[in-house]
C-alpha cells in the first residue's frame, strides 16, 4: 500500500505510546492481546490522549475478553457484548450489503468480511458502518475528541479495506464526507468530466475547501483547478462539477484536496484512478486450428473525445510468403472485428500489422504487431462441450466432474487415489502470457495422472486490474493442453468490486481465444443471482460449517436451488466444503456425514458438477504455529472420500 508502519508486540505499548506522535494510524492484527495478554485498563488514558489529540484507532477481531472487557472500564458508553455470530444467527449471521455504508464502499467497494462473532450490544457513543442481516453489528466507530475509534470483529483486511477504514476515519474526524462519483475506467482524451460529493457529516454548518487537481502516473501534477470553498448548511450534501482537458494517454489520478476549518493537520486527499487507453488495441486468437479455426482479431480504438469517423484502420496479414490486407478504410466505430478463414494459411508463424491513425495528425497514430500461430489439426486434445441436460460431454463421451481444489504437483497422484477426476490449477500471475516451465510441469503432470484441469484466471481481472490481452494468450496456450477441461473465468467477484460486465468481458475473452472449453465463473450464495449464467457454468460455494453443530444443513440445498432458478438453464456446479474455515476461531473440519449430507443436497437441487473445496491451505497463527485447514490434514476425510468418490463417479451422471 505504500504506507510507513512499525510494529509493536502487544508487550510492547508503553514504547509505542512514547512514540505516538509519530503515527496517524494504530491498527492491531487478529488475536492482538489473545496470547500473552496484558491488562489494558493502565493504559487507557494513554488510548484515551491519543485519540484526543486526532490519531485513528482500528481494533480488530473484537471477540476476546482480553481484547474487549476493558473497553467498558475506560467509558460504559464504549462498551461491546460479542458472541458467536454463526451459533447465534444461522443464516442471518451474513453480512448485511443491501445498503452498506460508506466504510465499505468509499473509495472501494467491498461487501467480504471475514468474521465469525457479532456484537449483540454496544454503547451509545458508536455508530454501525457493518451489520448482519440479523441487524447486529460487526463494525463500530465512536469520535472520541479529534480522533476515531473502531472497533470490528471482522480481521484479516486486504489493502483496498484498510483503505476504506482510514479514509472514512479521516473523514469523519474532518466533519466531511468528500469523494468522487462514477469516474469513468477508459475515457477517450479530451474534455474529462468528473463530479465530487461533498457531504457535511455535522449538526451544524461547516465550510470546506477543495482543491482539483490532475496527475499522470507518467509526470506528476499536470494541472490544477480553481479551489472552491463550499459552505453547507448541516448535513447538506453538494455535487461540485469538474472538467479538464488531457490529450495524453496512460494512467492518471484525479485528486481532491480538501480541508475544513475542523482540520488541524493540513489537507487531506481523496484520489480516484483511471485509464486513458492507446489509441489502437488488438485481441486475437494466437493458436488457430487449420481445419477448424478462423483467425479472429477484434480492434479497439479510442480516439480523442471517442470521435471514431476521423479514424483510419489497416490491418495486414504477414507470413513468410509475403503479407494479405485484411482491412483498410476509415472505422467509423470504435470496435472493428474481422475474420478470415484459417484454412486458407499453410501452418505456420504469422503477424497481424495494424495501423490506426486519427484526423491525419503524426502524434494520434499507433502502430503494433501482434504474433500467431496456424497449426495442423481439426481440434484441441481435449474438447469439452455442455449437453442438453448440462452435463459435461468430454470428446464425445459425458462425464461427471469431481474436483477438488489448492493441490501440489507432489499430490497429484494421491488425488487420483482419491477418486478425484479434476483439479483446480496454479493460481496464475495476473501479468503472465505463457505458463512457466514450472506452471507446464503441474499442468504435464495432472495429465499424466489422469486428472483434468479447471484453469483459474481470477487474478487477471483483481486488484482493478484488466489484462484481458494477457487472458488471451495465455488461455490460447491452455487449449492445447490435453489436460484443460474448464476456464474458471473469476471466484467470488463480488467481494472485489468486479462488476457484472467486467465478468462478461471476461469470459468473451476467454471464449475468443479458447472456443472449445466452457467458463465457470463462482460467486457466494448471497450475490450468485447477479453473476449467474455470464459464464457456462454458474458455480456458489455454501461453506456452513464453523465451530459448532449447525442448526440445519439445508440451507446448502437452498443456496443450490436459487443458483439453478438464476441461471437460466445454464448448469451449476456446486462447491462442498471438506476444510475448516481460518482462524482465529476454533473451527473444525466437516465430519464425513455431513459431507455426505451437504453433497446430496446440491446434487438433489441441481447441481451438475462438484468441487470440493480444499486440499492444501494451511495458514500461519500471530505466535508462528500452522493452522491446517485443507483436506490434505485429515487422514478420516481422505479415508471417506476413497469410498464416496467410486460412488459420486457412479451416480453423479444420472443426476
Amino acid at each position: 500500500m505504500g504506507w510507513d508502519f512499525d510494529k509493536f508486540r502487544n508487550t510492547e505499548l508503553d514504547k509505542l505510546f512514547k512514540r505516538a506522535g509519530d503515527y496517524n494510524l494504530i491498527l492491531t492484527t487478529s488475536l492482538w492481546n489473545y496470547g500473552d495478554p496484558q491488562d489494558m485498563r493502565p493504559l487507557i488514558p494513554k488510548w484515551r490522549e491519543y485519540l484526543e489529540r486526532g490519531g485513528i484507532v482500528v481494533l480488530t477481531d473484537m471477540a476476546y475478553p482480553p481484547m474487549c472487557d476493558w473497553l467498558s472500564d475506560w467509558d460504559k458508553e464504549l462498551r461491546i457484548e460479542y458472541r458467536n455470530a454463526f451459533r447465534d444467527l444461522g443464516e442471518g449471521a451474513a453480512l448485511d450489503i443491501s445498503s452498506p455504508s460508506k466504510f465499505l464502499t468509499t473509495p472501494h467497494r467491498w461487501t467480504t468480511l471475514t468474521y465469525w462473532a457479532h456484537f449483540r450490544r454496544w454503547g451509545a457513543k458508536y455508530r454501525v458502518w457493518a451489520k448482519t442481516k440479523a441487524g447486529t453489528a460487526v463494525g463500530l466507530v465512536a469520535q472520541i475528541g479529534r480522533g476515531v475509534l473502531i472497533v470490528t470483529t471482522a480481521f484479516g483486511f486486504p489493502p483496498e479495506m484498510l483503505e476504506n477504514l482510514f479514509v472514512n476515519a479521516v473523514q469523519l474526524k474532518g466533519g466531511a464526507f468528500v469523494g468522487w462519483r462514477q469516474i469513468p475506467e477508459e475515457p477517450p482524451p479530451g474534455e474529462l468530466r468528473f463530479e465530487l460529493l461533498v457531504e457535511n457529516l455535522r449538526d451544524r454548518p461547516l465550510s470546506v475547501e477543495v482543491l482539483p487537481i490532475l496527475k499522470s502516473a507518467e509526470e506528476g501534477e499536470l494541472t490544477r483547478g480553481k479551489p472552491i470553498l463550499v459552505r453547507l448548511r448541516p448535513r447538506e450534501r453538494r455535487s461540485l462539477p469538474f472538467s479538464f482537458r488531457c490529450f495524453k494517454r496512460g494512467s492518471f489520478e484525479i485528486v481532491a484536496r480538501y480541508r475544513t476549518e475542523r482540520m488541524t493537520e493540513g489537507y487531506y486527499e481523496v484520489v480516484g484512478r483511471f485509464c486513458i487507453p492507446p489509441l489502437l488495441r488488438v485481441g486475437l486468437n494466437r493458436r488457430i486450428f487449420l481445419r477448424s479455426d478462423t483467425l479472429k482479431a477484434t480492434v479497439n480504438l479510442t480516439p480523442p473525445f471517442g470521435d471514431a469517423s476521423r479514424c483510419s484502420l489497416s490491418l495486414i496479414l504477414v507470413g513468410r510468403g509475403g503479407s494479405l490486407s485484411l482491412y483498410r478504410r476509415p472505422s467509423g466505430a470504435r470496435e472493428v472485428k474481422v475474420t478470415f478463414p484459417a484454412r486458407r494459411l499453410p501452418p505456420g508463424q504469422y503477424r497481424l500489422k495494424a495501423e490506426a491513425s486519427y484526423n491525419g495528425k503524426p502524434r494520434e497514430r499507433q502502430a503494433l504487431e501482434v504474433p500467431f500461430e496456424v497449426v495442423r489439426g481439426e481440434r484441441p486434445p481435449l474438447v469439452c462441450r455442455i449437453g442438453k441436460r448440462g452435463e459435461l460431454i468430454v470428446n464425445g463421451e459425458p462425464v461427471f466432474p469431481i474436483g477438488i481444489y489448492h493441490v501440489g504437483r507432489e499430490d497429484l497422484r494421491r488425488i487420483k487415489e482419491l477418486g478425484f477426476n479434476c483439479v483446480t490449477g496454479p493460481i496464475y500471475r495476473p501479468h503472465q502470457w505463457r505458463l512457466t516451465e514450472s506452471q507446464r510441469l503441474w499442468h504435464d503432470e495432472a495429465h499424466k495422472q489422469g486428472l483434468w484441469v479447471i484453469t483459474e484466471l481470477s487474478e487477471y481481472i483483481r486488484g482493478g486490474r484488466r489484462n484481458f490481452p494477457q487472458v488471451a494468450s495465455i488461455v490460447s496456450e491452455l487449449r492445447l493442453h490435453p489436460a484443460t477441461l474448464v476456464h474458471y473465468a473469476i471466484d467470488e467477484p463480488h467481494g472485489y468490486g468486479i462488476s457484472p460486465d467486467v465478468v462478461r468481458k471476461m469470459c468473451e475473452v476467454i471464449r475468443e481465444a479458447d472456443p472449445d472449453h466452457p467458463t465457470l465463473v463462482l460467486e457466494v450464495p448471497a450475490k450468485v443471482s447477479v453473476y449467474a449464467a455470464i459464464g457456462d457454468i454458474t458455480a456458489t460455494d455454501p461453506y456452513a460449517i464453523t465451530t459448532g453443530v449447525p442448526k440445519s444443513l439445508a440451507w446448502v440445498g437452498k443456496a443450490i436451488r436459487e443458483a439453478v432458478k438464476a441461471s437460466k438453464g445454464k448448469p451449476v456446479w456446486a462447491t462442498i466444503q471438506v476444510h475448516r474455515q481460518p482462524p482465529p476461531t476454533k473451527n473444525r473440519y466437516p465430519t464425513p456425514a455431513e459431507v455426505r449430507c451437504m453433497t446430496y443436497l446440491a446434487l438433489n437441487n441441481g447441481a451438475k458438477g462438484l468441487l470440493f473445496y480444499a486440499w492444501g491451505d494451511v495458514y500461519r497463527l500471530p505466535d508462528g504455529r500452522v493452522w491446517a485447514s485443507g483436506m490434505r490434514y485429515n487422514r478420516k476425510m481422505q479415508e471417506f472420500f476413497v469410498k464416496f468418490n467410486r460412488e459420486l463417479a457412479e451416480v453423479g451422471i444420472c443426476y
